[in-house]
């Protein structure tokens, strides 16, 4: 769904309903997008919520900036300490994505260089030129 950023129609508020301010706080301070929020609070009723009114309401929030920021350091701390261990499943997932990736990568560059894809390519290939010694 997409939402234009200046409103919501005519008939768009700019004020979070009181009810819903709790459940804006959390969602904001978990991470979630402006338009994640305004989506949730149209599904709970408040369908004349604009998106700058959810803007607004994280802007001139310190203590809602102050937890997200907290959240993500959290993560990152608990995702750093999770790669350290030896046994850290995360680690094992995360050497897993890498090794994916350069794989990935080979055979990326491999089939953008135009060469047929078999092992044995170059091995049965007519050379191109020929060295005369």
């Amino acid at each position: 769904m997409s939402h234009d950023a200046g409103h919501n129609g005519d008939r768009a508020t700019a004020v979070i309903p009181a009810r819903l301010e709790r459940r804006a706080r959390r969602l904001l301070a978990a991470g979630a997008t402006f338009e994640e929020t305004l989506d949730e609070l149209h599904r709970r009723g408040a369908e004349q919520l604009s998106l700058k009114a959810v803007q607004d309401f994280f802007r001139f929030n310190p203590a809602v900036q102050r937890e997200r920021i907290e959240r993500r350091r959290q993560a990152v701390e608990e995702l750093k300490q999770a790669l350290t261990g030896p046994d850290g499943l995360h680690r094992s997932l995360a050497e897993t994505a890498l090794f994916i990736g350069l794989i990935g990568s080979v055979i990326g560059g491999w089939m953008a260089a135009g060469e047929p894809m078999t092992f044995t390519h170059y091995r049965t290939r007519r050379p191109l030129m020929r060295h005369s010694v």
